[in-house]
């Protein structure tokens, strides 16, 4: 089955590319996946935002994920006759994307490079999945396992 995706993208902390579209359902879903991001995934440090990320899985290390220009990239589903009758009132995604990024590694941080924006994977080549989102009934369902729920690091923590 075919579906039709619309996407707007969002940059954090300026205005919304064609906010026209966006309808007060399309900006609640817009604000808690954000808001999912920023609590379980991304940190913003200075003029960068920051992410947790597996580099070596045996033994286990852990790195971080530099993003510059962090964008939020909003897909809304069309909704079936069945979706509706089901109580399903929004249903859609919230992924990013950002002009360029780093890793850090325990040898240090890689060069930048430009993000190639992808849904499935970005292009360091490990997976950022999107964020579902969905209202049933009138309720926010918002998040996809098994993220972490909390940001476990804070700024000082990040590598120079």
């Amino acid at each position: 089955m075919k579906k039709a995706l619309f996407g707007v993208i969002v940059s954090f902390g300026a205005s919304i590319v064609s906010c026209d579209l966006l309808d007060g359902l399309d900006n609640e879903a817009l604000r808690l996946g954000k808001e999912y991001y920023e609590k379980r995934l991304f940190l913003k440090c200075g003029d960068s935002w920051f992410g947790r990320i597996v580099v070596d899985i045996l033994p286990a290390r852990h790195g971080f994920l530099q993003v510059k220009n962090l964008e939020y990239v909003l897909r809304k589903d069309p909704l079936s006759e069945a979706d509706k009758a089901n109580g399903i009132e929004w249903n859609g995604r919230l992924s990013i994307t950002g002009k360029m990024f780093r890793i850090y590694n325990p040898g240090g941080w890689s060069e930048w490079r430009d993000w190639a924006q992808n849904w499935a994977f970005n292009p360091a080549g490990f997976m950022l999945p999107p964020v579902s989102i969905h209202r049933i009934n009138g309720q926010w369902q918002v998040g996809n396992a098994p993220l972490p729920n909390k940001i476990d690091f804070s700024c000082s923590q990040i590598p120079g």
